[in-house]
This record gives C-alpha cells, structure tokens and sequence, in this order.
C-alpha cells in the first residue's frame, strides 16, 4: 500500500467562497502529518471532507487504497478512520472509564490497554470521575486517548493541544508518538500550535485561503517565503 490517506484535487464551494480549491496531498502508512495555516485556511473543511462528514465537493478521497468518495462517515470509521474534534467528544454525565470503556468498543483495542494507556499518561485517578468533573486540558487529552485505543488505521486530530497546560502538552506528544510507533498508527495532526507539529511531524501541509501553499519535508516548509507570509503577513526578508 502506498498511501493509508489520499486527496486527489479535493475542492468545495459555499455560495461564491471557495472554501477549498484543488488540493492535493498523500499521507503515507505510519506517518505523522502535520495541516497548518491560519485562521480561515480550510482546515476544518478539508477535515470534514476527509472524514466523509461534508460528501458532496469536487475531487476524490482514497483511504487505505479505496476510493471512499461519497461513502458516509460510519462506513469510514469502519473502514478504518477516526477523528477527534476540537472540542473534546465526552459524555459529561459518564465516569472517563465508561467513556473509555465505550471507545474500545467501537473498535479493536481493549481495556486493559486503555488502562494502561492512561497510567503512562499519569492519568489513571480519573477513571472513576464524571466527565463534568475533569478539568478541560485533562479531557482533551483523554478525547485522544479514545480515539488512539479504538486503533484506527488512519487518525484526523483536529486541534488536540488547543487549551493544554505545558505538561499535557508533553503528554499529548508521548501519545502521539506511542500512537504511531507502536500502533504504527497514521496521523494527520490539524494545529494552531505550530512548534508542536514541527516538533512531532517530519512532513507538513500548509493551507492558506483553500489553497494548499506548501507541502512537504518540515525543515524546508517553515522555511518557505508563502509560509512565513501566510501566518506573520510579511515578506521573508522582513520576517
């Protein structure tokens, strides 16, 4: 398999505002893909697309070899996506074990390994409290670590640091990387918090106004002039 995520000139309209326009890009198996750009970029879109959560757009989907264009989010889930949200997905009136409990069985992990997962995270004394209990950086990463232990092939985590402490911060990074070197997991890692993509992903996808500007090795896209431009609105000479 040469791909585990494909978009081949993947392109959306709402009214006369093209959202996204003409991306193309390839995730490869066991990768670590940073999305980045500013706000208004498309990200959230191009992540609605991929997930099969907006179906009708221009241009096709590929997961794991398959054309998935047009199939429905569950199909996807089943075939081997999961995504996160930018707020954590938490049922606030369960316990963090149910909610976890309830992730495994809607994949192929188990409860053990959960368990486990969260006592590496240093996490485990929030197994048995409600949801509306735990404090909001402690949810984001639980979000994430239910969406890592249904063992997806593919994972789209949409904004997973937002609101983390330094120290969840890191936390997040150890799951990340646990994700995809044991699991041998592929992510695309969508974020505001762009030393943390540089610093996790080897490659990074940039958008900017719909437009993917930039995309390939990390050390030569933060170099990139449109990059700098994109996010600081300044020339590369000046930045």
């Amino acid at each position: 398999m040469s791909a585990a995520l494909e978009l081949e000139k993947v392109g959306i309209s709402f009214g006369g505002l093209r959202a996204v326009d003409n991306v193309s890009l390839t995730v490869a198996p066991g990768e670590i893909r940073g999305l980045i750009g500013p706000n208004g970029a498309g990200k959230s879109t191009l992540v609605n697309i991929t997930a099969g959560e907006q179906r009708r757009h221009d241009g096709r989907v590929r997961l794991l070899g398959q054309d998935v264009t047009g199939v429905r989010a569950t199909k996807r889930i089943s075939d081997g996506l999961a995504r996160t949200f930018q707020r954590p997905e938490i049922a606030t009136r369960l316990t963090i074990r149910e909610n976890v409990e309830l992730a495994v069985g809607s994949g192929r992990g188990d409860l053990a390994e959960a368990e486990k997962m969260l006592a590496d995270l240093d996490l485990s004394g929030w197994l048995d409290i409600d949801g509306k209990h735990v404090p909001y950086p402690v949810l984001k990463i639980i979000d994430t670590v239910r969406a890592v232990v249904a063992r997806p092939a593919v994972l789209l985590a949409d904004e997973p640091a937002a609101g983390l402490t330094t120290e969840d911060r890191e936390k997040l990074v150890d799951l990340l990387r646990t994700a995809r070197d044991r699991m041998e997991m592929t992510i695309v890692l969508i974020e505001h918090d762009v030393p943390l993509v540089f610093e996790l992903c080897e490659r990074v996808s940039v958008l900017d106004s719909g437009v993917l500007i930039a995309d390939g090795p990390a050390d030569e896209v933060r170099r990139r002039a449109e990059v700098i431009e994109a996010y600081l609105g300044v020339g590369s000479e000046n930045a």
